[in-house]
């Protein structure tokens, strides 16, 4: 895990966000738990301490374990604890105390699943700090308009993106539209086809290209020879 954290400092990211929660299944309860810990603080030490390290429990802990592994990474400085256990307000609630109560400087997102409908007027009571709908599946111009809307209500703004592309090319152009977003959730990702090389990762900031089209370019000579080989059909629409 410290090397794979090196290899995208070499690429220039400054920010990780690491996959916890492994004692709700993948391991024994008490080994998964001081292993995603060990994990943690592996990383923190191996990209220093001015890089930003994200948590994402994919709803694998309850609220005592999400209280202990943050104690024991209390020093790792984490920036947030993603879905932590599947929305609750009374439980956010008590987390959202005990943090504070802790003096750790650590936010509480959630959304990128099968989140609860009242989660973001649970954000706005303040049991949440940032909502983090999928880019893919919610779309860009939903994701504008709530962006504005939590930017009101001093919610941050967190877009989740994996195993896709579409975020990449994206999640710069929402970015400068909400003024609580927080961060592009990158995937390192080759799309035969298509050339995204405007996009330049640089010290942590994505170099957005000012060209039509989010910048992208497409190989033509690609394209031909794929509608000879096997034809082409319309696909449906995914994204608003």
């Amino acid at each position: 895990m410290q090397s794979q954290a090196l290899e995208g400092k070499a690429r220039g990211h400054r920010a990780y966000k690491i996959k916890v929660g492994r004692g709700a299944m993948h391991m024994p309860l008490d080994k998964g738990t001081e292993r995603d810990i060990a994990i943690i603080n592996g990383v923190r030490e191996a990209v220093g301490p001015e890089a930003k390290i994200m948590i994402d429990a994919n709803n694998g802990y309850n609220l005592n374990l999400i209280k202990y592994v943050l104690k024991a990474t209390a020093h790792s400085n984490i920036t947030w604890i993603e879905e932590a256990f599947h929305e609750d307000p009374p439980l956010l609630e008590n987390l959202k105390n005990w943090i504070q109560s802790e003096g750790l400087n650590v936010l509480v997102t959630d959304g990128e699943g099968d989140s609860a409908a009242q989660i973001v007027d649970w954000a706005k009571q303040g049991y949440l700090d940032a909502i983090q709908y999928d880019i893919l599946h919610y779309g860009f111009h939903n994701w504008k308009n709530l962006g504005r809307e939590l930017d009101k209500a001093n919610v941050y703004t967190a877009p989740h993106s994996y195993g896709c592309v579409y975020g990449n090319y994206v999640l710069g152009h929402l970015a400068p539209l909400i003024k609580g977003f927080l961060f592009i959730e990158w995937d390192e990702i080759n799309v035969e086809g298509i050339d995204g090389s405007n996009y330049i990762i640089n010290e942590g900031k994505v170099e957005v290209p000012d060209k039509p089209g989010f910048g992208i370019e497409l190989d033509h000579d690609f394209y031909t020879k794929m509608v000879e080989k096997s034809g082409w059909k319309r696909c449906k629409k995914l994204v608003g």
